[in-house]
């Protein structure tokens, strides 16, 4: 089923990025996608985890705010 599949794809994710440290911006913009659309209490943790320093995010911020604007998460679009 789709869910499970989203599920593994997340936790996946996840594990390579806590264990291997990958900083591949197109890695980081698709588990903020999978976020936004399937876990927004774990967006909101990965957010706060990159935290506010625009340089220093893994993620393409244009790229966030559109999203979390789009799904009217405005609380992810202050952050």
């Amino acid at each position: 089923n789709d869910e499970a599949h989203i599920s593994e794809i997340i936790r996946y994710l996840e594990f390579m990025l806590q264990h291997f440290n990958v900083k591949d911006r197109a890695i980081h913009n698709y588990l903020l996608t999978l976020y936004v659309e399937y876990d927004q209490s774990a967006l909101m943790k990965y957010l706060d985890r990159q935290g506010q320093e625009i340089v220093l995010v893994n993620y393409d911020v244009h790229y966030a705010l559109r999203l979390c604007r789009e799904k009217r998460l405005s609380e992810a679009c202050v952050k």
